[in-house]
């Protein structure tokens, strides 16, 4: 699955670790003197700090090898789509006057079975260098993305597009050979982000193959976001000037200075000191995160810890060839969960800052309200999990151990990357199943085996996992989706390997639903189901905090994306 943000092939960059080193040369985009504001009228200017620095600014480049956690946030400040997607993963109007739905008559669904999706751009709407964004730039933008020709440019969900159509300046129009509920993602701050035509269609047409190198992607970057790249010090940090002609407003900020760590305990010395004051992009892990905020509560200096439930520990039981193969009864998995104290994980390893992970879908997104009613729980009651294994036949014996009717010992397989969260919850699942009398044995992953698809898809009990709990994750549920030996273990998504024809017809009915009542409703069956069969076994959302202090203001964390989603309404004290 894609993520929300297409990250960069390429590796992360060195830059300072300890305060006070000389800064490396200094490299200005090429088009610093038209978006300098003058010193003397900044009045309003942060420093944020985040984890790893962008090799390139192409938020459409696909990722191949190590993500870079600053990109999404960059991208947020100096990129603006047709939408963006908020901090509860709603899409809001951004170049365009609205996004489109079949309420406003802006996604029409034809007789035919296919559709349209269109979208109006903002009066007014310009680049950075002051040409008016056009919805000749939309156009130019999806024949890059369905270019087979380039690859690390090219995004899949354009394939579903026959035409493209630019009845005048400002008006866009896709027709899509059939329904497809993430249409409205198109030409957001997150996918097919719009690309200015007049800067590189010439390089486009003449050269393909050093397409992707032009200096646009870096130095000579021009964006249309509610900041500009005024200048990039390479291994150290950038800074951005307040855009006064951005779609939504002038930002209330003038200037943002990001500076860009390769060791997080330096960007927390950074924060404590006072020398940065907020982080993007995922950039510290929640034991750090806690650890500034309660040296700043004892230090009596302002900031907080915002939790960002951006994906959810889930265990992943094997449902294709299971060993034991009572694992394959949803009445066991049910007893297993209820045996699980989630909330003891969740002050454990959490510290108490995150929900249980009922289901997939993270409390506080648009759609939790509507399906909430439709997840199926299992509270903790070890005395409930003994009873139900009981009633499947199986007995304590002497030991204190669950044997089945042979009297054979009941024990089972729980394995987890070396990822410290999987490690831990892992560990932790395996002590509450020994207390109900299961013995369980716990494997770490090695890293040398955690990308051989096989070794992974033929698991005999359970594997921990730190999953995303974006929507699109519901298209992995399909059987299709399922690795088996006879498509060389090759199709990924359906990691428990459960294939039922009706949860396929459910997901099917979801992902061609448009309306959004009726969405909400399949998206509802789809919960049931999967809750109620216990194909998947939620732990625990994942926080991937950030922190700021009191004198930045409105910033909030995102399910989604980063934090600077909003950054245009960032304001200081």
């Amino acid at each position: 699955m894609r993520p929300i943000f297409h990250r960069l092939s390429l590796s992360l960059l060195l830059v300072c670790a300890v305060l006070g080193c000389a800064a490396p040369p200094r490299t200005q985009t090429g088009s610093s003197a038209d978006v300098t504001t003058p010193r003397s009228t900044i009045s309003k200017r942060i420093v944020a700090g985040a984890l790893g620095e962008p090799g390139a600014l192409g938020a459409n480049i696909d990722a191949l090898g190590i993500p870079v956690p600053a990109l999404g946030s960059v991208v947020n400040l100096i990129s603006a789509g047709l939408t963006r997607q908020n901090d509860r993963g709603a899409f809001i109007p951004e170049l365009a006057d609205a996004v489109p739905s079949i309420e406003n008559g802006l996604w029409k669904l034809l007789p035919d079975g296919r559709m349209e999706t269109t979208w109006r751009i903002r009066e007014g709407a310009r680049w950075h260098d002051g040409t008016a964004i056009t919805a000749e730039d939309v156009r130019f933008t999806a024949a890059v993305l369905q270019d087979k020709e380039l690859a690390t440019f090219r995004d899949p969900m354009l394939d579903l597009v026959e035409a493209v159509e630019t009845p005048d300046a400002r008006t866009i129009t896709l027709r899509w050979t059939r329904p497809f509920i993430e249409a409205d993602a198109m030409f957001s701050g997150s996918r097919a982000v719009p690309l200015p035509r007049h800067l590189l269609e010439e390089a486009y047409r003449t050269d393909k193959a050093t397409f992707a190198q032009l200096p646009f992607w870096t130095e000579q970057f021009v964006g249309n976001g509610p900041f500009k790249l005024r200048e990039w010090f390479r291994g150290s940090h950038m800074i951005f000037d307040a855009n006064a002609d951005y779609a939504l407003g002038r930002p209330k900020l003038d200037e943002i200075e990001l500076r860009f760590f390769t060791d997080p305990s330096t960007l927390v010395a950074n924060l404590l000191s006072g020398s940065v004051e907020v982080t993007m992009s995922r950039s510290l892990s929640l034991e750090q995160a806690m650890e500034i905020r309660d040296q700043w509560a004892a230090q009596r200096k302002g900031g907080s810890m915002k939790p960002a439930l951006t994906s959810w520990i889930v265990i992943f039981p094997q449902l294709h060839t299971p060993s034991p193969a009572v694992i394959g009864d949803a009445r066991f998995r049910r007893a297993l969960l209820t045996a699980i104290d989630r909330q003891a994980l969740v002050d454990t390893l959490q510290f108490g800052s995150v929900p249980i992970a009922h289901t997939f879908v993270a409390p506080g997104a648009i759609e939790y309200d509507a399906v909430s009613s439709s997840i199926v729980q299992y509270d903790y009651d070890p005395t409930r999990a003994a009873r139900l294994l009981e009633e499947m036949g199986f007995q304590r014996g002497s030991d204190g151990g669950i044997r089945d009717a042979g009297n054979e010992r009941l024990s089972v397989e729980i394995r987890a990357s070396t990822v410290d969260i999987n490690q831990k919850s892992m560990f932790a699942v395996a002590d509450n199943w020994h207390r109900v009398g299961i013995a369980s044995e716990t494997v770490a992953i090695p890293p040398q085996r955690i990308r051989d698809q096989e070794y992974v898809a033929t698991m005999p009990g359970f594997l921990v996992y730190r999953n995303p709990n974006d929507l699109r994750y519901v298209q992995n549920l399909r059987s299709t989706r399922t690795p088996l030996p006879e498509n060389n273990f090759q199709a990924s998504g359906n990691i428990s390997r459960y294939m039922n024809a009706e949860l396929d017809s459910l997901v099917d009915r979801y992902a061609a639903t448009i309306p959004m009542s009726e969405r909400l409703r399949s998206l509802s069956d789809v919960v049931h189901h999967v809750t109620d069969q216990v194909t998947m076994m939620g732990l625990f959302f994942n926080n991937d905090p950030v922190v700021v202090s009191d004198r930045v203001l409105h910033v909030t964390a995102a399910l989604q994306g980063s934090s600077a989603w909003n950054a245009y309404e960032w304001d200081t004290r």
